[in-house]
């Protein structure tokens, strides 16, 4: 028995290692100097970072009702992605919890989720945002350059047409989150 457990935990490495690589990869690719054609094109390679995220970050087991209850993403505000979240995250799951998108277009519309991207223009409202969420553990995304500094989690941004990520460990620390040394590596900043 202690064999197969055993294999069991290295056949889960050898999965992270691989979605690292993908990762690693994708933003490679992403990081190659060319012009984008539309600011449209980068909300899909957004969309590809957001669902990369999900899969290293982890949330205390007592964010979800059961360990199969979805990873619900929610979207607050007006939906940049145009559906391309939704096809980045189709059929996908981590750790055994599929992934979910959500609209909410005020934050009195806002139901619990694990991950929330703030759109642009719910800006104002981010302050709003936190007291609702209260304690729960939520990954915060948003655009905006101030956004690590009023409480997000990770900045996501275009610059010099590259799309690039910047993260506040402490905000994540404060949710309980828990994110991967592998992901911390491949952000431009890291805010204490």
């Amino acid at each position: 028995m202690p064999g197969l457990f055993q294999d069991r935990g290295q056949d889960r490495m050898k999965r992270l290692r691989w979605r690292l690589i993908l990762l690693m990869v994708l933003a490679v690719v992403l990081c190659q100097d060319r012009p984008t054609a539309h600011a449209a094109d980068e909300y899909p390679v957004k969309a590809a970072f957001i669902s990369h995220f999900a899969e290293f970050v982890e949330w205390p087991s007592d964010a979800f009702s059961n360990p199969k209850a979805p990873l619900d993403i929610g979207i607050l505000g007006k939906d940049p992605f145009q559906g391309a979240l939704e096809k980045a995250v189709a059929g996908k799951s981590v750790n055994g919890h599929p992934l979910v998108v959500h609209h909410f277009s005020c934050v009195d519309d806002m139901e619990p989720c694990q991950i929330l991207f703030v759109a642009n223009d719910s800006q104002d409202d981010f302050a709003t945002v936190e007291q609702r969420m209260g304690k729960r553990s939520v990954l915060t995304i948003g655009e905006w350059e101030a956004f690590p500094s009023m409480g997000g989690v990770i900045r996501l941004f275009t610059e010099n047409n590259h799309i690039r990520f910047d993260i506040n460990r402490a905000a994540a620390e404060r949710a309980k989150l828990r994110i991967s040394a592998k992901l911390l590596k491949l952000a431009r900043a890291i805010l204490n």
